[in-house]
């Protein structure tokens, strides 16, 4: 499995950065809640808990940023249970299965942002409005998220502890504005890996995601011989106050024992 998934996640790597084109045969990419071309989202409905990089509006008593009030703990396994899902499902690329992972790489950390949109829409989700999606126009026939580069190094941050991140995808990004932008028609980009069966608990400042780690549905078809189980494993985070807000922090992937 690990063969084959190194050769497909090579071909990825050489076919998917063109043009910002993942190109995942039967991606379908979803079109609600998208704007036309140079026009903002409209604000919806905000789902708790959502780490915002929105500047807080500081205490007119004492000029420091007010706290965010902390979501509860159903909220933070909900959120856990989805961020799980998004970094087995479309970030991880083969590792060794017996060891687990502590950290994601700048390109992992890269397929995050890139699938942002497809998430947005998902209970407990924090990053959703992080992504504006634009309608085909006259100058861009393609239906395209963005990310501003701000947004993306504040989800690097909070998410994964990686200050000032960077991605050299120049077809994927305008410094003129700054942002990250992906043609979602083309696709967006998947793991080798599915994380089924999730479930969360918190207990303290952590929450753990304990699920089953399989093949994805995609590799298991190229591979032909089924989708593979590879067992229990699980994802653990650590709650983060800073600058007045709270969120999840990524502690690592592994097998439980």
């Amino acid at each position: 499995m690990k063969k084959l998934s190194l050769l497909l996640a090579c071909a990825f790597l050489a076919a998917g950065v063109s043009g910002c084109a993942f190109g995942q045969p039967g991606e379908e990419s979803s079109s609600s809640a998208v704007v036309p071309s140079g026009e903002a989202s409209a604000g919806g409905e905000e789902s708790a808990p959502t780490a915002s990089s929105a500047a807080s509006v500081p205490s007119a008593a004492t000029g420091e940023p007010p706290a965010q009030a902390a979501p509860d703990t159903e909220a933070w396994e909900q959120q856990a249970v989805v961020l799980t899902d998004q970094i087995v499902s479309c970030c991880l690329q083969t590792f060794d299965e017996s060891a687990g992972v502590t950290a994601l790489d700048g390109r992992e950390i890269f397929q995050f942002i890139a699938t942002i949109s497809r998430y947005r829409e998902e209970p407990g989700y924090p990053y959703g409005d992080a992504v504006t999606i634009t309608e085909p126009d006259s100058r861009n026939p393609n239906l395209v998220a963005h990310v501003a580069e701000a947004e993306a190094q504040n989800i690097a941050y909070q998410l994964f502890g990686v200050a000032d991140w960077s991605c050299d995808a120049p077809d994927c990004y305008d410094g003129s504005v700054p942002e990250y932008h992906f043609n979602l028609e083309a696709g967006l980009p998947v793991s080798p890996y599915s994380a089924q069966e999730a479930t969360a608990k918190m207990e303290g400042d952590s929450v753990t995601v304990s699920f089953r780690l399989t093949d994805s549905d995609s590799f298991a078809d190229a591979a032909g011989d089924g989708r593979k189980d590879f067992g229990p494993f699980q994802a653990v985070y650590r709650i983060m106050s800073e600058e007045g807000k709270t969120f999840l922090r990524f502690q690592g992937i592994s097998p439980m024992q």
